[in-house]
């Protein structure tokens, strides 16, 4: 079986799978249905967006044309699903301690639960300030999410922070419920993670249609800097042999598959499979 394993930006260098190990010990393998090529200076070609220039064979970004904007249906399904793949992206770049909640007071001059833009800026200015005066090696991922008047917003957030969170006395389906200092906005509520999985899962599906569309123009997520980065591992396997390798890979991992999805793109489909550590006596196959 031909493959190779480092991840390098080397001229003619060729892939066809894509090893991506996360740091709260979660992976994803991407099979992709093309082989995709590095050249020197450019990205790495599994955007959705790249196409293949027909006159120096460059991958570009593609640019619709003026006079037809295509299908916006499609556009914004596209979009979508970008992301909420970025969202999992960051889920899966920590180990995290709390899952919260932070919403607005409706009778708080201050606040105004149904204007997005404020609701970002003070979010914004609430995490700098913990960063700053209290924690400067806070780590969040925060996602809007609309209340069911369509109208209203608040936040869910997974934290890694040293704050010390407040005991509520409220016990619910056996978790305490803590709140947040600092937060005067509103309300806040924040339990302790115990099952890191789920969660990475459970935060990606607050990005609703409804919430992409009317957070248009303004920052659809909030992520600290400083959240650790993936180790990716390219392989280019012979044609046949993609199964054999994968199966492989998840074996010297002592993973099993969780979930497997496939995506069609301008220049290739992409089939995602995600990875958990070992847990049970069967693990699924391909």
């Amino acid at each position: 079986m031909k493959y190779r394993t480092n991840f390098t930006s080397r001229s003619g260098y060729g892939y066809n799978l894509k090893l991506i190990e996360y740091p709260n010990n979660s992976a994803q393998i991407r099979l992709y249905d093309r082989p995709l090529e590095l050249s020197p200076g450019q990205p790495d070609i599994e955007d959705e967006n790249l196409v293949q220039e027909p006159f120096g064979g460059k991958f570009v970004r593609e640019v619709k044309d003026l006079t037809s904007r295509g299908d916006p249906m499609e556009n914004r399904r596209i979009s979508l699903a970008r992301t909420r793949r970025i969202i999992a992206e960051h889920a899966k770049s920590a180990s995290w301690q709390w899952f919260a909640t932070l919403t607005w007071d409706p009778k708080d001059k201050r606040a105004d639960r149904t204007n997005y833009k404020k609701c970002c800026q003070q979010i914004r200015t609430w995490l700098k300030n913990v960063r700053d005066r209290k924690d400067s090696e806070l780590q969040y991922l925060a996602v809007p999410e609309l209340h069911k008047d369509m109208v209203s917003w608040h936040f869910h957030m997974l934290l890694n922070t040293k704050l010390e969170m407040i005991n509520s006395g409220i016990i619910k389906k056996g978790r305490v419920i803590y709140n947040i200092p600092g937060w005067t906005f509103g309300y806040s509520t924040a339990t302790k993670i115990t099952d890191t999985y789920s969660v990475q899962k459970y935060i990606t599906k607050y990005m609703t249609k409804e919430c992409f569309i009317m957070s248009r123009g303004e920052h659809r997520y909030f992520v600290s800097h400083n959240l650790p980065k993936p180790k990716k591992s390219i392989f280019l396997a012979e044609p046949g042999e993609e199964a054999e390798l994968i199966q492989e890979i998840i074996e010297q991992l002592g993973m099993e598959i969780s979930s497997v999805f496939h995506s069609d793109g301008n220049y290739t489909g992409v089939t995602y499979i995600d990875l958990e550590p070992y847990t049970t006596e069967n693990s699924k196959k391909l």
